[in-house]
Formats: C-alpha cells, structure tokens, sequence
C-alpha cells in the first residue's frame, strides 16, 4: 500500500512539473495572442497558435504530445485570462481542442 501511494504521489509530483515547464513557454505565447484577438477570425488566432506552441518545442513530436496533454492544466494556473480569452473568441472547450 505504501509503495502504490509513493508510486502515486510521485506521478502526481512529474505531472505538476510537467505542467509548470508547460506554463512557462506556452503562456507568453497565449498571452500575446489573447492580446492580440481584435479584428482576427477564429482560423488564423488558431493557426498562430498552433505555430508558435509548434516552435516553442522545436516541432518535437513527442514533446507536443505532452504540451497538448497538459495545456489546459498549465494554462488555467499559469495564464487562465489568457486562456479564457482565447477559448471564448474560438468558442472551443480546451487549449487541446484547439491543438489538435
């Protein structure tokens, strides 16, 4: 029982690290384009974003499997007005909606 908890808390722990190098890099990118909505359809708000997530790491396959992952999680901690602009103006439920 122990280890299954320590097994838990320690997956709980990566998943918070995780999240927080994802809220680094992609919350400067999401505030700028929330910044920067007016007069911008849906389409090319959504295709600035999903260029610069992309560049940001790199076009790395693997590593924007775990970007779009964690998105909203990050994002709702690091930057949630950004993000709650940007979803509002794509009218979309999630960051990873949004990614994919």
């Amino acid at each position: 029982m122990l280890l299954r908890l320590t097994a838990l808390f320690l997956v709980l722990a990566v998943t918070a690290a995780r999240a927080d190098a994802v809220a680094d890099k992609a919350c400067p990118i999401l505030q700028k384009a929330a910044a920067a909505l007016d007069g911008k359809v849906a389409a090319e708000v959504q295709a600035d974003l999903v260029m610069g997530i992309g560049q940001a790491w790199d076009f790395d396959f693997k590593a924007l499997k775990t970007v779009t992952d964690t998105i909203d999680d990050a994002a709702s901690a690091g930057c949630p007005e950004a993000r709650d602009a940007l979803l509002k103006h794509l009218q979309m439920g999630s960051l990873q909606e949004v990614l994919r």
